[in-house]
């Protein structure tokens, strides 16, 4: 293990999981395929996704799919929303249901949304501060 290397079930049981809406723009898609790149750093890359909850792909079932190849039995599902809504608490959840169903073998825990965690609205507020300076 290496020192920028963070245990990846400090984050979750096996894999994580980042779910974002989706959109046809590439440039849109550019700041999540990011933070993928950044997480793929500090933990085991080959468990941590990224999917789309509509219009892009890779979605939620193709991620399961990887993962049951994988052996990868336990995820948490991060929505990368500002907060939870419609698309968390019915769309999220319906899309984790029906994958559970489809791929028996897996769990899937469902995270709150990264927008309402207390560190990320404190990271958001200094943002904000210093764009009025």
């Amino acid at each position: 293990m290496t020192q920028n290397t963070v245990d990846l079930p400090l984050f979750c049981p096996n894999s994580l999981i980042l779910i974002c809406h989706g959109s046809r723009r590439e440039s849109w898609r550019a700041p999540f395929e990011s933070f993928l790149n950044r997480l793929s750093t500090m933990a085991d890359p080959d468990k941590i996704y990224l999917c789309y909850m509509e219009i892009a792909e890779p979605m939620l079932a193709d991620v399961a799919k990887t993962m049951v190849e994988r052996g990868q039995t336990n995820g948490t599902v991060f929505p990368l929303f500002m907060a939870s809504g419609g698309h968390v608490d019915h769309d999220i959840t319906a899309q984790i249901s029906d994958v559970v169903a489809l791929y028996p073998s897996i769990t899937l825990t469902l995270a709150g949304a990264i927008g309402e965690h207390p560190e990320v609205l404190a990271a958001m507020a200094k943002i904000a501060v210093a764009e009025v300076r």
